[in-house]
């Protein structure tokens, strides 16, 4: 056993020692160069979308999640994200819209009863009124009788009869009282005795007409066209109180109906708004990020009630980094500096859009590497955002300051400690190296390596 322990051993360094004398393999190696160097002001936060709209639950009444699309689903503005039940809203609606169509035919009926009787009532009093208009016009024709026409055709007529009773009066005599008396017969006396009647009788109504006429009185008296004027004036004005008393009270019932089909239409508005909210839509185009309100993750089956926020919909098209900058570095943060925002292996550039005015606690911003510091909240503008940018993803960020043109630049990574000494590993050796400044990435150094000189990156042994 000894002996094959100590070939093993003997074996093994044969192998190493021929190792040894094979060609060296050729480090990994990066050259120094001159280009220009950035000087940052480094800093963290979180991610945000510099549009996004809460979606809150705003049905006043208590339903559970019957759908809900997945987070982190691209949204179109308008689309169904959420839904709730609604079988008790639906029922109110079709109740709704039975009560607004029952009320509308209601304050129809009324509306068409006010129209008829309004016009009924209106015939009515055109009736009475062209009935005084005709007495009216009598009573005038009577204050003015008689013209000069009606006194000539009364005289007309009275001379008229004088002298048809005188010529039937001869007649009478002519034949009663002569000669020939004895020879009529009693037919041609009662004619004659009839004849000169039927005489007197036109004579004196004729006589009785002229002196009527003369007189100015009618057979119609005036005083009672003037009573008959009045009562029907008076009739007039009962019936127009009726009419007046009889029409509010019709119109009463239409504003009352009128104002039940305003209560029903604004319930039945209420209803289709609250039915409307059984469906949360997008507001914006954007991603969905789901809340925590219920202090577990949101799903299906699950309550809501008025007011709690359930989502929030990112417009990931434009992001912004809202991070923390020290009080000693805010004096070099102007607006519209340049930065490059790094997400994880990702990295964009951006812009500088706002600086705080006053500082706040770090963990405020959500930055707990700097928590119980005081830091100045700025917002750097992603331009062209990754689609894989997510809202309160953790972000670094590299505010550019300004640029040294034309020096020595390396990267941090090839830089060592050793006792509190900067040094560097090139293909010479071990070198000790003098910082000027350094960013996130890389540093400029001032002395103790030369361009085109090879540093050694990996394993420096």
């Amino acid at each position: 056993m000894k002996k094959l322990g100590f070939c093993c051993t003997l074996l093994m360094g044969i192998a190493i020692f021929y190792m040894r004398t094979q060609d060296k393999i050729e480090p990994i190696t990066i050259t120094v160069e001159r280009k220009d160097f950035v000087v940052d002001v480094s800093s963290s936060g979180k991610l945000h979308a510099c549009e996004s709209a809460i979606i809150s639950y705003l049905s006043t009444w208590d339903s559970y999640i019957t759908k809900m699309v997945p987070e982190g689903t691209f949204v179109k503005k308008g689309d169904v994200v959420m839904e709730f039940t609604d079988n008790e809203l639906r029922g109110w609606v079709r109740e709704s819209e039975l009560y607004v169509h029952t009320s509308q035919l209601a304050k129809d009926e009324s509306a068409l009863h006010l129209a008829a009787e309004r016009e009924r009532m209106n015939l009515e009093i055109e009736k009475l009124k062209i009935d005084i208009k005709i007495t009216a016009l009598a009573l005038e024709e009577l204050r003015n009788y008689p013209s000069a026409t009606e006194l000539e055709i009364a005289e007309n007529k009275y001379r008229h009869s004088l002298l048809v009773k005188e010529i039937a009066q001869q007649e009478y005599d002519k034949f009663t009282q002569s000669q020939q008396a004895k020879y009529i017969t009693t037919e041609e006396r009662h004619a004659l005795e009839n004849a000169l009647q039927q005489a007197k009788k036109k004579y004196d109504l004729a006589k009785s007409e002229r002196e009527v006429v003369r007189g100015g009185k009618h057979p119609y008296h005036i005083k009672q066209l003037q009573i008959e004027m009045k009562k029907k004036r008076l009739a007039l004005q009962e019936i127009e109180q009726q009419i007046d008393n009889r029409l509010k009270k019709i119109q009463k019932q239409v504003v009352r109906q009128q104002a039940q089909l305003q209560e029903a239409q604004h319930q039945l508005q209420r209803a289709r708004q609250e039915y409307q909210h059984m469906k949360l839509r997008a507001p914006i185009d954007g991603i969905v990020l789901y809340l925590s309100p219920f202090e577990q993750k949101i799903a299906i089956g699950q309550n809501a009630w008025r007011g709690v926020e359930l989502m929030r919909i990112a417009n990931i098209q434009q992001m912004e980094v809202r991070c923390g900058v020290l009080e000693n570095e805010i004096h070099l943060i102007k607006k519209g500096q340049k930065a490059t925002v790094y997400v994880a292996a990702m990295r964009a550039s951006g812009t500088v859009v706002k600086i705080g005015k006053l500082p706040i606690e770090a963990d405020k911003l959500g930055i707990t590497s700097r928590s119980g510091i005081k830091v100045f909240e700025v917002s750097v503008v992603v331009k062209e955002a990754n689609r894989h940018f997510l809202p309160q993803m953790d972000a670094s960020v590299d505010i550019h300051i300004h640029k040294q043109k034309n020096v020595l630049v390396i990267p941090s990574f090839v830089i060592t400690q050793e006792q509190q000494r900067n040094v560097v590993y090139t293909l010479d050796g071990k070198k000790e190296i003098t910082i000027a400044n350094r960013n996130n990435h890389e540093a400029m150094i001032e002395k103790g390596v030369r361009v085109g000189e090879k540093i050694i990156l990996g394993d420096q042994q």
